[in-house]
């Protein structure tokens, strides 16, 4: 089969015989013409079909691009979100800690107080025991001077010097 172009088709000339052209140049040019057209048909089919798959395909990939893309930034805002959330529980963390040291503090605070106010307790009945001890020491001192006159006064009496008190 040989190509032809539209200008051999138009150009084509065929030898004249008494009633015309001559039939079988005319029969032979135009299977070959068929042959040429049938084959240009079976290309152009190829063609339009491997055209409608690189479209589909492309179409596809198109199609695909725009998901990942929507799936990117859905991640993206995902993990925006995640870290909002983060950040939000770590303050919430760190409030509950200073709110749990606040009354640690306090309560320690308090057992401070109260054991301040244990030690002045004691100090304070240390003081009134002291005073109680000395108070009884000194009045067995005093005592104990009353009755050392008294046996000053009965050895002196006894000595004869002063007169018997009664």
């Amino acid at each position: 089969m040989k190509k032809m172009t539209p200008l051999d088709i138009q150009h084509k000339d065929f030898d004249k015989k008494f009633r015309g052209f001559d039939v079988e140049q005319v029969r032979s040019f135009l299977r070959d013409v068929v042959e040429y057209t049938e084959e240009l048909n079976k290309k152009l089919v190829e063609l339009t079909m491997l055209t409608e798959n690189q479209t589909q395909r492309i179409e596809e990939l198109e199609r695909n691009e725009r998901e990942i893309k929507e799936t990117m930034k859905t991640a993206q805002k995902m993990t925006e979100q995640m870290n909002a959330n983060a950040q939000k529980e770590s303050q919430l963390i760190i409030q509950q800690a200073e709110m749990q040291a606040e009354k640690v503090l306090k309560q320690a605070h308090d057992r401070l107080t109260e054991i301040i106010g244990q030690i002045n307790g004691m100090k304070k009945q240390k003081a009134e025991f002291y005073g109680q001890v000395k108070g009884i020491i000194e009045t067995h001192l005093k005592l104990l001077d009353q009755d050392s006159d008294k046996e000053m006064l009965v050895q002196i009496e006894n000595v004869g010097i002063l007169p018997k008190v009664s």
